[in-house]
């Protein structure tokens, strides 16, 4: 732009902001939301303000236009004098240069207009030095005279608590240490220096962000972030004091740059350097392009500003080789100053998607004119040399910025209305070029448009809202951009003065966007040939006909258009069948015709299929249909071409096919995906009579009895994800499972990786392996088990891609083992996946079963013969092979648990039987010692020796009993009887038993034959002889 044409536009923009910021102050009904008038002071013979607020200004405004910004290093001032670091070199320190000038050519006086911002280090400049004073005093106010703003650079360290006051003063990480060091930090470098903002450097360095990143690291990342936050709080355009500007400059993009994205708002500029090669030749601003797209999420193009540096000195010893600028050529001593063809110079170019740049910086502008010498490390070059500058390459870079016509700076003849032209100066841009670049939204909301004139230039405007315009009264097609006719995408709320709403051919979709209710000074609509359900947003039509009617009562169906309206489908949000029951007939079950189907408009009207289309198409309102005749269900109805479906049968096998088979009993899971592999619906499907759906027993399983390096390896094959591969490096490998807790294997899969790194590996396909579960189920420790402690439950031999096995006998287990044998070329096996499929036991009851079973049979083995304990043995594998059942489940498992509970309760009961056999005839016997006494013609004898001879009777059975296998129930009856007869003699005899059936006492015997009588008539017992 021509400097003349350029100094009368702003002049004129600075009268025109006085007059604007007096007829606002006059006139408090024109306050617009948001806006704080900018009084700008006139100075003569300026064309730039020349204090720090107007400075500041000017250049968050964007009235400047293409911003440039340079970093001068502070210790290459003339006034600069030597800190702690600058005196110490690879012999030490050198106290007596503490305080001593560097001895530079240069000085920040002479830093030319050009620069808009310039910014200044606190490196290796002595803390007391002289140059800090004429930093405030001299050089500050000769920058400002010639408008350049003036801010203070520190390192995220400062923040974080890796060096300086958050250091030595500030070390605790709590609200009250990170509100003083933020106070501190602006008081420091501020306001004591005199400066217009703060601009805090963020590089990996001080900032790790990646993987590798210690506790440490990531705690000073957190840190920075509160203490930036705190700042934010203090300065910059969102601070206290707005007067002073808030900058990040960073070397990183924006993924992981926490403060960044959560302080975006609050920033002025964000610097972002791009030093060196940041892609090939053909393309040197693809890395600045691929970085952009992340950037744009939080930034607006007008904040970033994008950064080269000169040639530092002694570039190698440092490795600093950018060649952002010209080579050095001793043909060419001034070839440094020249910028074509340099980075630099396509910087001055590049701009972001979305609009315009915020412009560019460069570091190291003390050498700015200094050509690059050539990567030869170890060797002096004449470009190492300090030299004067007289800054040629900066003032070219920005008169390169300045050609761009689309920094121009809209005006009236744009927005005529006023409050129209400031809502876009604030939220999309003062420049004209950003017009039809502005990708974004708009809202236009508490303001006195009247007239939406030059809205139409935002060519690329994504949105519009526009709430309590009270004074707007018409609102047409013509106002809006193509890009929103094409959208629709537009909400009106409180347009309260709206009178005539022309808004036909808009791709308008709902009335619940229009607020209708507020429309109470409608006199006539034309919303025809849109988008629009009048079926579902019928009582919002009829509203906005009635209000028309209302305050337009001569009005005619040419002052009310709504016809025309070609709806679109949408999917629905939510589809009812979650569950249904199919017989297993094999006709085909197709999820997209049977299931998932159908459109809903915008306003959630459901439309099944055509047929219900052409009803719907007859809706009227008003007496007049609104649907145009000539769409077709075709164009209306939502597209599931791309929708995709997953289902899962009842041993989880995988398959992408829509349509189910039927021919047989199984379950499904079916899961639908829309075309951004969203899921949108879940529902199973049970065929016939259905089957248990298995659970993944390995998802949660753990490798034990490894090494601890191996475990993640193994973990590779048991995480749902065929993209991650178990790998030995012997085809000959295996590794145990832990299931967590008791489980039945029902099924297992095994899943050989098809290809690895983009290459098939057809060599690596296991074709030879066997599963095995530990004999015992209650293991809770595999580490001490022998190969004879464990059974084998499958073996794979087909070497397929996939190898699938139903478990029948697989049993009860918390422990699973594969061991890999042999590959098809002998190669290292890839396993994607090892699924073992069945499900969680609540194995309490099983648990107590199998301990009853061990503890009742080691009781018995030596009380019981070798043939009954085989017997029991027998009974109880039996009994274990109910875990074969195919449809076993948890009810199975318990009619296990119970039969093995009764088998162990049984064989506690043979040993008890016997015992008890044992003791009532050692005890039987003593009793009859004592009848032996007893003379033969004793009247009691005679009483008693039917008795005995019963007994002599059932302890001869007894014996018999005994004899065989089992010693039953019958054994028990026997006992039984045995007692009831050894009562009955001990109480003719007079003695007394105890609860083991022993002689306890004996008593003397009743000799009086009418007693014995009596006593015997009063015993109930029923005596059986052999006679009888």
């Amino acid at each position: 732009m021509d400097k003349r044409q350029f100094t009368k536009c702003a002049v004129g923009l600075v009268c025109a902001a006085v007059l604007a910021s007096a007829t606002l102050q006059a006139n408090e009904s024109f306050r617009l939301h948001g806006f704080q008038p900018m009084v700008v002071q006139a100075q003569e013979n300026t064309n730039r303000a020349t204090d720090s607020v107007g400075i500041v200004n000017e250049i968050r405004s964007g009235i400047r236009g293409p911003l440039y910004g340079g970093y001068f290093r502070t210790w290459h001032d003339s006034a600069a004098t030597k800190n702690k670091d600058a005196a110490t070199d690879s012999q030490g320190y050198h106290e007596e240069q503490l305080n001593t000038s560097f001895n530079r050519p240069n000085s920040i006086a002479e830093v030319p207009e050009e620069v808009d911002i310039l910014f200044v280090f606190d490196n290796y400049v002595y803390e007391k030095s002289p140059f800090w004073e004429t930093l405030k005093t001299e050089y500050i106010p000769k920058m400002h005279k010639q408008g350049t703003a003036v801010v203070q650079t520190i390192g995220v360290k400062e923040l974080s608590g890796k060096y300086g006051l958050s250091k030595d003063k500030y070390p605790n990480d709590d609200e009250i240490s990170n509100k003083a060091l933020a106070a501190e930090i602006v008081q420091k470098y501020v306001y004591d220096r005199g400066v217009d903002g703060l601009d805090i450097d963020v590089e990996l360095h001080d900032y790790n962000v990646r993987t590798d990143a210690t506790d440490v690291q990531k705690a000073e990342i957190v840190r920075a972030n509160k203490v930036f936050k705190e700042i934010a709080r203090l300065i910059g355009k969102t601070g206290k004091d707005t007067n002073k500007m808030l900058i990040l400059d960073t070397t990183l993009g924006v993924e992981h740059h926490t403060i960044l994205k959560e302080n975006a708002e609050s920033l002025d500029f964000v610097l972002r350097q791009y030093y060196g090669a940041q892609g090939p030749t053909s393309d040197m601003h693809r890395k600045i392009n691929e970085d952009w797209k992340g950037y744009s999420n939080y930034l607006t193009p007008r904040q970033f500003m994008i950064g080269f540096t000169f040639y530092e000195e002694n570039a190698d010893t440092k490795s600093n080789f950018w060649n952002d600028i010209k080579d050095y050529d001793a043909s060419n001593l001034e070839i440094g100053k020249d910028i074509s063809g340099t980075r630099a110079e396509s910087y001055t170019k590049w701009q972001p998607t979305g609009g315009l740049k915020g412009g560019m910086f460069a570091y190291a502008i003390d050498r700015d004119g200094v050509a690059h010498a050539p990567k030869t490390e170890g060797v002096k070059d004449p470009s190492d040399e300090i030299v004067k500058t007289d800054y040629t390459v900066s003032k070219k870079l920005k008169k390169e910025m300045l050609k761009n016509e689309n920094y121009k700076l809209i005006d009236a003849t744009d927005f005529p209305d006023p409050a129209l032209l400031q809502a876009v100066k604030e939220q999309v841009s003062p420049y004209r070029g950003d017009l039809a670049l502005y990708e974004k939204g708009l809202k236009l909301e508490n303001l006195p448009i009247k007239d939406l004139t030059g809205l139409n230039k935002l060519t690329k405007l994504s949105s519009l809202e526009m709430a309590n315009l009270t004074e707007l009264k018409e609102l047409k097609e013509t106002d809006l951009p193509e890009s929103l006719r094409k959208t629709g995408d537009i909400k009106l709320t409180g347009m309260s003065a709206l009178e005539n709403l022309h808004l036909p051919n808009s791709q308008l979709q709902s009335l619940a966007d229009f607020d209708v209710v507020s429309m109470t000074s409608l006199k006539n609509f034309d919303l025809s040939n849109n988008k629009f359900d009048f079926e579902g947003d019928k009582e919002r039509l009829e509203h906005l006909i009635a209000v028309v009617k209302k305050n337009n009562p001569s009005a005619s169906n040419s002052d009310i258009v709504f016809e025309g309206q070609k709806p679109s489908g949408y999917l629905p949000e939510i589809y009812e069948t979650a569950e249904v029951t199919v017989p297993a007939d094999g006709t085909p079950y197709n999820i997209f015709e049977d299931a998932i189907f159908g459109s809903v408009t915008r306003a959630n009207f459901f439309i099944g299929n055509s047929d219900e289309f052409e009803v719907y198409k007859t809706k009227t309102v008003d007496d007049r249909t609104f649907v145009d005749p000539n769409w077709t269900y075709d164009k209306f109805k939502a597209d599931y071409s791309k929708h995709t479906i997953t289902s899962f049968t009842s041993t989880l096998k995988e398959a992408n096919n829509h349509v189910l088979e039927t021919t047989e009993n199984e379950s499904y899971i079916v899961h639908v995906y829309d075309k951004h592999g969203k899921e949108v619906h879940a529902m199973t499907v049970t065929v016939g009579e259905g089957k248990q759906i298995l659970e993944n027993l390995s998802l949660n399983a753990q490798p034990v009895n490894t090494y601890w390096d191996m475990k993640e390896v193994i973990k590779r094959a048991i995480d749902n994800n065929k993209s991650t591969h178990y790998i030995s490096y012997r085809q000959d490998s295996e590794f145990t499972l832990d299931l967590g807790s008791l489980s039945h294997i029902n099924y297992l899969r095994l899943i050989n990786a098809e290809e690895v790194g983009g290459l098939k590996r057809p060599n690596s396909v296991i074709t030879s392996a066997t599963i095995w579960i530990p004999k015992n189920p209650l293991v809770t420790n595999v580490s001490q088990l022998k190969p004879e402690d464990w059974v084998q439950i499958a073996e794979i031999t087909d070497g397929k891609l996939i190898e699938e096995q139903q478990i029948r006998g697989g049993g009860v287990a918390r422990f699973c083992k594969l061991i890999i044998k042999s590959t098809k070329g002998e190669d290292t096996p890839y396993l994607s996946e090892f699924q073992i499929l069945g499900w969680k036991v609540n194995g309490e009851q099983y648990l107590s079963a199998l301990k009853e079973v061990n503890e009742s049979k080691k009781a018995a083995t030596t009380e019981l013969s070798e043939a009954t304990i085989k017997a029991f043995d027998k009974d109880v594998e039996e009994a274990k092979k109910g875990l074969e059942a195919e449809e076993l489940g948890q009810a199975g498992i318990d009619a296990v648990a119970t039969k093995l509970s009764e088998l162990a309760k049984g064989l506690k009961a043979q040993v008890e039987n016997k015992k008890a056999a044992y003791d009532i005839q050692a005890n039987y016997r003593t009793l009859m010692n004592t009848v032996k006494t007893l003379e033969r013609d004793n009247e009691l004898f005679k009483t008693v020796e039917p008795l005995h001879q019963e007994m002599m009777t059932l302890d001869s059975q007894i014996d018999e009993k005994l004899g065989e296998l089992v010693c039953d129930d019958t054994l028990a009856s026997l006992v039984a009887e045995m007692k009831v007869k050894m009562t009955a003699v001990a109480e003719l005899l007079g003695l007394t038993l105890n609860d083991k059936f022993e002689v306890a006492t004996i008593a003397e015997p009743m000799t009086d034959k009418v007693e014995v009588t009596e006593t015997l008539e009063t015993i109930p017992v029923e005596t059986v002889t052999e006679t009888e």
